[in-house]
Parts: structure tokens; sequence; C-alpha cells
């Protein structure tokens, strides 16, 4: 989903899914893959992504979608809670999960990561934004899920 409300500016859904990597040799073959990935460039790093530009100047990357799944094109609008792609295995990934950061241009070569914040998290069924400052939470066991 759309991580902010703003504008698609890059939104890319080529690259292959991997299957997990789940043994020693799949393990040491991702290690020589990623040390390829890398002299790509960022791109083959974050697989198949959608980077979204706010209001504000600050962009946000969801990165590792499943091939084909992208569900926005450069220069549309989206809502933050939109859909836009499926959870994938793409990029420098070892198992399918989905990469989320902000930052402050839409280049991975010269970008700067932004601080984030969570609003609306359901934390031992109490609704918070961000983690509560009880110190109690730091050590419980936790039950996590955003609300859009």
């Amino acid at each position: 989903m759309a991580m902010i409300d703003g504008t698609v500016v890059r939104a890319s859904g080529w690259r292959r899914d991997h299957r997990s990597r789940s043994s020693l040799l799949t393990v040491v073959y991702m290690m020589v893959e990623g040390a390829l990935r890398e002299l790509g460039g960022p791109g083959f790093i974050v697989g198949n992504h959608v980077v979204i530009r706010g209001a504000d100047g600050t962009h946000a990357v969801v990165a590792h979608l499943q091939r084909g799944s992208v569900a926005v094109r450069r220069g549309e609008s989206v809502r933050a809670g939109e859909v836009i792609g499926r959870c994938g295995n793409s990029g420098n990934s070892s198992e399918p999960h989905v990469h989320a950061h902000l930052m402050d241009r839409a280049s991975f070569m010269f970008a700067v990561g932004l601080p984030m914040a969570f609003r609306g998290i359901t934390l031992d069924d109490e609704v918070v934004d961000g983690l509560p400052r009880n110190e109690q939470h730091l050590t419980a066991p936790r039950r996590l899920s955003e609300r859009v």
C-alpha cells in the first residue's frame, strides 16, 4: 500500500522473483548474486518498486514487490493506503517481504533516508501513534498490526 499521499515518480515491475533462500547452497548463491546486483545499481537491489513523491518533497519507497504486480504508473496520484503492488521477492531479497522507507529525493544513488513513524498501530489492544514510552512494551511480547 502507498505509505503517503503523492505522485508516483517511479514504478518498476519487470524484475524476476526468487525462490526463498532456505539452504546453505542457496544462501551462498544469494551472496554471489547480490554482489552482481550491486554492480547493476540500486534498481537491481530494490527489485520491483514504487517511489511516491509527497507534497513536502518526501519520497516513499515500497520495494521487493512481486513481478507484474505493480498497479500504478509514473505520474499517477495516489492516496496513503491505496494498493500499489503485491508482496514479492525481487531484488536483493532472501524471502518474500515488503521493504518500505522514506528518503529526501527520488534517486536511490543520492538520497538520504528520513525518519519514519507510524500512526494507528495496534499494540496490546491499544491504538497508538508510534511506539509508547512505556518501557514494558520494549521487553514484553508484542502484537503489532497497522491500521491504514
